[in-house]
């Protein structure tokens, strides 16, 4: 694939940030709309190898993010003293600050808040124009144009759960993994254990052979010996 052949690929967007809390997932989706899949990688020449690779390959064609040379505008900090309960989607996402250019051209200055009404009252104020999303997916742009509706918006936002899925049965499969290896590690201990257990009884019943050994030549010595003794003393008493 794409990432083994080219160290310069960092991911997808949905895989290169995590939203704050699940009421947002709807909103991200329909902020980012198809950039959700898009690839960001380190320099516009990455870029352009990776689309000749999908092209020799005969593979689908995909959206990619040169950190190198994509131009984003800046965050308005004028948006962040929103009242009520209005964020800009920016700040609802966790990110390596490596990706804020990525993050900014996908996001732009896109407000989220909670209710349409809320909604139109932010998009509709004075001439100052923003785009803003609710977190039921509903999105007003800066034309005016309201858009909504679950189609096609729950398969993105599903993408953000099957991230979550995804990593979660990753960690369950290292914890597991950890777990064996302790087992073995236990069970490798106890039989080395065991080993030397049994190596010290052997050694301290070879131990014991010698000495009974020692012991039984000491006694025949001595029986021999008291022997001997006696048979002078009765050389002498005759």
């Amino acid at each position: 694939g794409i990432n083994a052949e080219y160290g310069g690929v960092k991911g997808r967007v949905v895989d290169l940030c995590n939203v704050s809390s699940r009421k947002y997932r709807l909103a991200f989706a329909v902020t980012v709309g198809r950039n959700i899949d898009a690839i960001a990688v380190d320099t516009e020449q990455t870029a352009k190898d990776c689309i000749q690779y999908l092209k020799e390959q005969r593979l689908i064609t995909a959206t990619f993010l040169p950190l190198d040379s994509i131009q984003s505008k800046p965050i308005n900090e004028r948006f962040r003293q929103l009242a009520g309960t209005a964020k800009l989607v920016i700040d609802i996402l966790e990110f390596d600050p490596v990706y804020l250019k990525i993050m900014l051209y996908v996001c732009g200055n896109t407000v989220v808040c909670d209710s349409l009404e809320e909604a139109k009252r932010l998009a509709f104020r004075g001439r100052e124009k923003l785009k803003v999303t609710t977190i039921d997916g509903t999105l007003i742009r800066k034309s005016g144009l309201i858009t909504g509706g679950q189609s096609g918006l729950d398969a993105r936002a599903k993408k953000l759960d099957d991230k979550v899925i995804l990593e979660l049965k990753r960690r369950k499969e290292k914890l597991a993994a950890e777990l064996e290896q302790i087992k073995q590690n236990q069970a490798a201990r106890s039989i080395e254990k065991e080993d030397q257990l049994r190596s010290q009884i052997a050694s301290l019943e070879r131990n014991l052979r010698y000495a009974e050994t020692d012991l039984q030549f000491t006694d025949n010595k001595l029986t021999e010996t008291q022997r001997e003794l006696r048979t002078i003393t009765d050389e002498q008493t005759k």
